[in-house]
């Protein structure tokens, strides 16, 4: 299911000169009508969940999905620990609470390349 595909992609990619992106690293939960959903944003600009994964990019309030050679860009709004999609092929906006947040190496992962690409 493409669109529950998506549903949990989050990880920033700082572009040099532009303002960091959120940070949407770590754990999230999305409740689906089958049940909740785990979906792990990692500090690499992977997103796993189930069995899958994929790459993303953040670019302000965008998050761009790779599913296999396509690109699909997805409006996010974060306030707290709630982050909300919209857009690209959701047909309604989608609401993830985030459960926990990345382990302190992967903190320090992040900063160290944002440091390295200024």
């Amino acid at each position: 299911m493409r669109v529950f595909f998506f549903v949990m992609i989050l990880v920033p990619s700082a572009l040099f000169g532009q303002q960091m992106p959120a940070d949407l690293s770590g754990s999230w939960q999305a409740d689906m009508l089958d049940g909740p959903q785990a979906i792990v944003v990692n500090g690499d600009s992977s997103v796993s969940f189930g069995e899958e994964t994929v790459r993303i990019r953040i670019s302000a309030d965008t998050i761009f999905v790779q599913f296999g050679e396509e690109w699909v860009g997805y409006n996010f709004e974060l306030q707290g620990d709630a982050l909300t999609l919209s857009g690209g092929d959701l047909m309604d906006p989608v609401t993830l609470r985030r459960v926990s947040s990345p382990s302190p190496g992967e903190s320090n992962l992040r900063e160290f390349e944002r440091d390295r690409q200024r």
